[in-house]
């Protein structure tokens, strides 16, 4: 988003916040999954990490959200659903 779409880091705090808000509505319904890919010479700025930061507590704070990895996505993906034998 910064770099091929020429956004700021407000743009890019400011869609995870939104994107955040939405999906927190729609896990009402169905299970979500978003995953915010970043790389530290973009997010890392200084002009930008103040509002990746705001972005990332913004998260943190929102009910209902799982903050983990993919490998524990499939861990617990595993209790639910057995392989088939």
């Amino acid at each position: 988003m910064i770099v091929h779409h020429h956004g700021t880091g407000r743009d890019f705090a400011d869609r995870i916040v939104d994107t955040v808000d939405e999906l927190a509505e729609q896990s009402r319904q169905q299970s979500v999954v978003l995953s915010i890919s970043t790389h530290t010479f973009l997010t890392g700025q200084p002009d930008r990490v103040r509002h990746f930061r705001r972005a990332l507590h913004h998260v943190a704070e929102t009910a209902g959200v799982w903050l983990t990895t993919p490998g524990d996505i499939a861990d617990h993906y595993r209790t639910i659903e057995p392989p088939p034998t």
